[in-house]
């Protein structure tokens, strides 16, 4: 659980207020995307839901994403809680639409 450790770390560095209930869902609310193998999860367009802005995954993340799978897992990914199979090419595409990707990806 890499990511609870992260979050924990940033805590400890005053990088997310010592308060905070929940560490790993304050990250997801602020964009943070989260990568288990070639499973890829986000949160940030979910917000909505708690009456909180919505948060855009940004350039260089989308980037990063696309080069890690491609380099690491065979240019094959796993999308959202219903792990649906992309690929990397197809990544580059449904990023040129992020609300429709969101929709039909990462929200639930």
């Amino acid at each position: 659980m890499l990511h609870v450790q992260i979050a924990d770390a940033l805590i400890d560095k005053g990088m997310i207020p010592a308060d905070t209930l929940n560490p790993d869902s304050w990250l997801e609310e602020r964009g943070w995307v989260k990568v288990h193998g070639n499973n890829i999860n986000y949160n940030g367009c979910n917000n909505f839901r708690t009456g909180k802005r919505n948060v855009d995954m940004t350039d260089i993340q989308i980037k990063k994403i696309y080069e890690y799978i491609s380099l690491c897992h065979q240019c094959i990914m796993r999308l959202g809680w219903k792990q649906l199979i992309v690929t990397s090419p197809r990544w580059q595409l449904l990023s040129e639409n992020l609300e429709a990707m969101y929709k039909e990806y990462f929200e639930y």
